[in-house]
């Protein structure tokens, strides 16, 4: 009888651990992700899938070899970000277009590619691109999904007002990709 006691207490404090671990995991993803975190689960349906796909990009991150801009490369994209916000005045649609592809430029420039993807050449289509922002929201998840909402156009972009919020959020992402981890540094010191 002591016997069935004993395991039975023992099982308790097994199930005790293994929830408050699983607890543990969702709050590190929840808090690592932000934003991300609630896109995955609302896409996935449930909890488990998302922090299951979430855990899945974190490997994936950790597998990428990002490459740090040079110093010419970083002045070389900071002079086309500067053509491209001159051209806001007096064509802001298309300085907003020429923004995102400048983004999109520099994610593939320094790496974060689309699974299977092994050139860094800017193909626009769209399902390389989805998994290039996924692949830079484990880094930068808040800006990317202020990025996403302007590239989905969410932002009102009929109106010069829309056009400059998401102009604005294209150079957020922008300066994060192009400064790496200093960016993400400032980011971070940012949220604490």
């Amino acid at each position: 009888m002591e016997w069935l006691i004993l395991i039975a207490l023992v099982l308790v404090v097994v199930v005790v651990a293994v929830v408050a671990l699983n607890k543990r995991r969702s709050a590190q993803l929840r808090d690592r992700f932000g934003p991300e975190y609630e896109r995955a689960v609302d896409r996935h349906g449930d909890r488990r899938s998302a922090e299951s796909e979430l855990r899945e990009r974190l490997d994936r991150r950790r597998h990428t070899d990002l490459r740090e801009l040079t110093e010419d490369d970083r002045d070389r994209y900071a002079g086309r970000w500067r053509v491209v916000q001159g051209m806001f005045v007096d064509d802001p649609r298309r300085a907003v277009e020429e923004g995102a592809m400048l983004v999109e430029q520099v994610m593939a420039e320094r790496g974060y590619l689309a699974s299977g993807d092994d050139t860094s050449d800017d193909s626009g289509d769209d399902a390389v691109v989805h998994d290039r922002y996924e692949l830079v929201a484990v880094d930068h998840p808040e800006l990317v999904e202020h990025y996403r909402s302007t590239r989905a156009g969410d932002v009102g972009s009929d109106s010069v007002d829309g056009l400059r919020q998401a102009f604005l959020r294209h150079r957020e992402l922008f300066e994060a990709l192009v400064h790496g981890d200093r960016a993400r540094e400032t980011e971070e010191v940012a949220r604490a």
